[in-house]
């Protein structure tokens, strides 16, 4: 799932100057993700005010920018190397005295 996590923006004119984007899969167990920053592009012609912006909107920049599908793989195939770690584990941290 993508998710902006942060948008920086100019106080002089409120145009957004770069953006944070997570992308998150999960099994309900276990989570992998990966955190992008990206300085977005001078707008030309109007500029959507920021209050106006829509979290679709400014996604749809950074995937213009971005190899957003090439990130999707990657967090997927973590995913899935972290999922199998997990139920075909060999190994165990374990004290036999407690804490």
């Amino acid at each position: 799932m993508w998710k902006i996590i942060d948008l920086k923006y100019r106080l002089s004119d409120g145009v957004a100057i770069e953006v944070t984007v997570e992308y998150r899969l999960s099994d309900g167990n276990t989570i992998s993700r990966k955190i992008e920053t990206l300085e977005l592009d001078e707008p030309t012609g109007e500029v959507t005010p920021l209050d106006q912006l829509s979290e679709e909107q400014v996604l749809s920049w950074f995937k213009s920018k971005v190899d957003y599908q090439a990130i999707e793989t990657k967090v997927n195939d973590e995913l899935l190397i972290m999922i199998d770690k997990r139920d075909n584990k060999i190994t165990e941290n374990k004290l036999p005295w407690g804490e």
